[in-house]
């Protein structure tokens, strides 16, 4: 069997995108690889959002539990759930800070996530409570492609 650098451009390719699909080894994404690709161009189309199945800390997850924004996309919802409902408190210093991404609540434990104007990654926390004491905290990954 020959080896040809578009073979080989294809199958990495095509490895990186599952490596970039995965959220604790869910989800997956379509790869479509056709023609020949110049070298140092990726034909990968970024997941915006990822379904796959996230961790969960003392009850408390966000679904889904990594987004991805893009020009096309620049605005994700994601979902909170945990014993205490609707009383999480949102840490995404970093995200903020940097202009990567902003996240608000729009309703009982959904929120929205909105492209900065800055690319990058980071990550957003939310904290369940009950009262005064902290019950758990789920963890979202944002990627910031506009």
């Amino acid at each position: 069997m020959r080896v040809t650098a578009q073979s080989l451009l294809s199958i990495t390719a095509i490895a990186m995108a599952g490596m970039v699909t995965g959220c604790a080894g869910g989800g997956s994404a379509a790869t479509t690889v056709s023609g020949a690709i110049p070298q140092g161009v990726s034909q990968m189309q970024p997941a915006v959002i990822s379904d796959g199945k996230c961790g969960h800390n003392h009850g408390v997850s966000v679904k889904p539990c990594t987004v991805t924004l893009t020009v096309s996309k620049p605005t994700a919802t994601v979902m909170t759930k945990g014993p205490s409902g609707g009383t999480f408190a949102v840490r995404d210093q970093r995200c903020s800070a940097r202009n990567i991404a902003t996240v608000t609540g729009i309703g009982s434990n959904t929120y929205s996530v909105t492209a900065g104007t800055s690319k990058g990654s980071c990550e957003a926390k939310f904290i369940d409570k009950d009262g005064h004491n902290q019950i758990g905290i789920a963890q979202l990954s944002i990627t910031n492609q506009v």
